[in-house]
This record gives C-alpha cells, structure tokens and sequence, in this order.
C-alpha cells in the first residue's frame, strides 16, 4: 500500500512538472 501511495504521489508530482514545462 504505500508503494501505491508512493506512486501516486511521482505521478502527481510529474504531472506538476509538465505543467510547469507547459507553461
């Protein structure tokens, strides 16, 4: 389970990054 949340929190962390690349 926390390898699942430890997965979630790349996931949300690399979509913050293309965000931030996008913009």
């Amino acid at each position: 389970m926390i390898d699942g949340i430890l997965m979630g929190v790349n996931v949300t962390e690399n979509r913050r990054k293309v965000f931030m690349s996008l913009m």
